[in-house]
């Protein structure tokens, strides 16, 4: 799935990319484009940009409302970074009826 990446230039200009994969770090914005392209993006030249998709946006919310919706989760699919393991042991064992 793309990520929308928006850069607001520091002339004001505003633009918009479809990225496959996006890195960052202190002085350089890296994409990786939908048509395979790279694209190296200086931060000194930007105002700010911001991502549609957060890099591990994923909560343990949306895991149980996604178990909610399909009513099967794979434990493979828990490890996402950003949850504590007691969540991810709290999550599986909720869903195999452990109390």
């Amino acid at each position: 799935m793309p990520n929308c990446v928006n850069v607001r230039w520091l002339d004001g200009y505003l633009e918009t990319f479809e990225a496959t994969d996006v890195r960052f770090g202190c002085d350089l914005l890296w994409l990786r484009l939908v048509d395979g392209a790279n694209r190296h993006i200086p931060l000194r030249a930007v105002r700010w940009f911001s991502l549609s998709q957060e890099s591990h946006g994923v909560t343990f919310a949306d895991l149980q409302a996604a178990q909610g919706t399909t009513g099967l989760v794979d434990p493979a699919d828990l490890a996402i970074d950003g949850l504590s393991d007691a969540e991810r042991k709290a999550f599986i064992d909720k869903s195999d009826g452990v109390e």
